[in-house]
């Protein structure tokens, strides 16, 4: 249980993460929330996991800007 635990805090801690950097990136919380539930429902989808998929359009979104 302990390990079940620790996985979801991790997972909460991750998503936060990750929806502070869409905001960053995109200069808004509405448009930061819509991204990342795209992606949750891409990845409920398909093979991809959803962290992996958040990281990649980070990166991407990053060059792009400079």
């Amino acid at each position: 249980i302990k390990n079940e635990f620790n996985d979801v805090v991790k997972s909460a801690k991750n998503l936060e993460v990750i929806n502070t950097q869409f905001t960053t990136i995109t200069g808004s919380v509405s448009k930061a929330n819509d991204t990342i539930q795209k992606l949750l429902s891409f990845s409920a989808e398909t093979p991809f996991r959803f962290e992996d998929l958040a990281t990649k359009m980070l990166k991407k979104r990053i060059l792009l800007t400079m």
